[in-house]
């Protein structure tokens, strides 16, 4: 929904300049306001209340000040239940109402994805939370008692890069009493399909044009068709591949089927060479999967953007619920539920990261409805015999969503054969390609000597790697092994680096 930036005690300067860097994440507004001990600032990408919702969003008696990215999707159902008092129709209103009513516990009770500044007036406190995924991001750094924050590392200027800290879900922060975690409360009990499609309900938006990723895969499969069920107009499908990609022809039968508005972005291979470079500047990565992935999601973006589209609703976040990967083809029992939760910790550092970043260099919000508190749990439960089954037929990945979501699809397409996307958009083989043609084996040796402490075997490697250089560490200056393991790419703070999922919600067999 937005990009934010603050700045404990007040530094509007920082803020502007953060807010500069971010600007593709909210086109629609621009505002910064010193708010007691602390400067706030945000980029808007209207999507609720377009016209009164603008931020910073104030409590009415003043008190409470906020700035917030991304959306929460149970706020009428918290209105209603706890009588909370709005002045507007921005779904970050119910905040407000919240901390008042259960103090920093409140980000328990929203179900969403969000990350949140909120400055206390009256007790000269600052809050800051995200969600229990980390789908939303929040970057800090800390100098004593001040404290800078941002949507993205490459908000923060030169000399603060070293310092970088992505701050970590499922915790809030005050400045007066430092870091807990807060417990989930937003969700309900039921069968998977149900529960995702009550997520993909509350998650259409209602005062902007929006559409559906379809890589013709289960996953953004079934989201698609609970989409099309819930909403009477016409719903709009984006896919994104090669002209002979599978992605491509699977996609446009399932959206034949579903009956939805289908629009394809068939790339070339410049057009692919060429959002290389601008993938690895949004992502700030070099991890080939990102890179790949994204590429294809960056392409897709473009396309939503050109169809008007504000708001793309994904199926990112199946795999890491539901068992969907190669890698757990060959574990069971309890080393697979330990990998399944690590996938989990995992993804605001590696799909949410590609998604969030790639779809906002195009001014879109990606919404991710198997990632509601619901689904998540409702995963959890499921024994990960279930999940990844074996016979004497072979194992199926993914089983028990496959199953539930025949009730929706056609059986070809709930077992569908997984694949990456990189890999069924035909996106991943272009990228190949190219990069053997461009480095040999001792290139590759050159990159790995530049790079020392960097795992470098491979062309795509080598390549990737000397792109983020390029885009992020060479310009940094200094030792850059040294400036990644001082905390760019940190993947947390301290020791809440594990505990981004509440046990009472998600499953003591995991974490007990």
């Amino acid at each position: 929904m937005c990009g934010i930036a603050f700045a404990i005690p007040n530094d509007a300067g920082f803020v502007e300049q953060a807010l500069q860097s971010q600007a593709s994440r909210g086109p629609d507004d621009h505002q910064v306001a010193d708010v007691g001990l602390c400067t706030l600032g945000v980029n808007r990408l209207a999507i609720t209340d377009l016209e009164h919702g603008s931020q910073p969003l104030r409590s009415r008696d003043g008190r409470t000040v906020l700035v917030f990215n991304g959306a929460i999707y149970n706020s009428g159902d918290l209105i209603d239940r706890y009588g909370l008092d709005v002045i507007n129709g921005n779904d970050g209103e119910v905040v407000h109402g919240l901390y008042e009513r259960f103090g920093s516990e409140f980000p328990g009770y929203l179900e969403g994805m969000f990350s949140i500044c909120l400055v206390d007036v009256g007790a000269n406190e600052v809050i800051l939370a995200i969600d229990s995924i980390g789908i939303k991001p929040l970057y800090v750094v800390t100098q004593g008692t001040t404290v800078f924050g941002a949507s993205t590392p490459e908000s923060f200027p030169v000399d603060m890069k070293c310092d970088v800290r992505r701050f970590p879900p499922g915790v809030v922060w005050s400045s007066r009493t430092g870091f807990r975690r807060y417990a989930l409360r937003a969700y309900r009990e039921g069968p998977v399909v149900p529960l995702l499609s009550a997520s993909v309900r509350e998650q259409l938006p209602h005062e902007v044009a929006w559409g559906c990723l379809l890589s013709g895969g289960v996953d953004s499969a079934l989201i698609a068709a609970l989409a099309k069920r819930e909403y009477r107009g016409d719903v709009i499908t984006i896919t994104c591949g090669t002209e002979d990609s599978e992605d491509r022809k699977s996609a446009a039968e399932i959206a034949a089927i579903i009956g939805t508005k289908h629009c394809e972005r068939i790339v070339s291979r410049a057009e692919i060479l060429d959002a290389v470079r601008p993938v690895v500047r949004a992502t700030q990565s070099f991890e080939p999967w990102t890179i790949m992935g994204g590429v294809g999601t960056y392409l897709a973006c473009s396309e939503a953007a050109a169809q008007g589209l504000k708001v793309l609703l994904s199926g990112e976040g199946a795999d890491e619920l539901f068992g969907g990967y190669d890698e757990f083809l060959d574990i069971s029992g309890f080393a697979l539920n330990a990998m399944l939760a690590q996938y989990q910790v995992d993804l605001g550092t590696s799909e949410c990261l590609r998604l969030d970043r790639c779809s906002m260099a195009h001014s879109i919000e990606a919404r991710v409805p198997f990632l509601c508190t619901s689904v998540v749990k409702k995963s959890r439960m499921i024994p990960v015999e279930s999940n990844v089954s074996r016979s004497a037929d072979g194992v199926i990945v993914k089983k028990a969503l496959r199953e539930a979501a025949g009730a929706v699809l056609p059986n070809a397409f709930a077992f569908r054969q997984k694949q990456e996307f990189s890999v069924g958009s035909g996106v991943g083989e272009v990228l190949t390609e190219y990069a053997d043609s461009r480095y040999s084996s001792s290139d590759v040796m050159s990159v790995q000597n530049k790079f020392a402490g960097f795992a470098v075997t491979t062309p795509t490697q080598a390549w990737f790697l000397e792109l983020w250089g390029e885009e992020t560490g060479l310009a940094y200056g200094g030792d850059l092994q040294d400036l990644t393991r001082r905390g760019l790419f940190r993947q947390a703070v301290g020791e809440y680096s594990a505990h981004v999922v509440d046990p009472a919600v998600y499953g003591e067999s995991i974490y007990g």
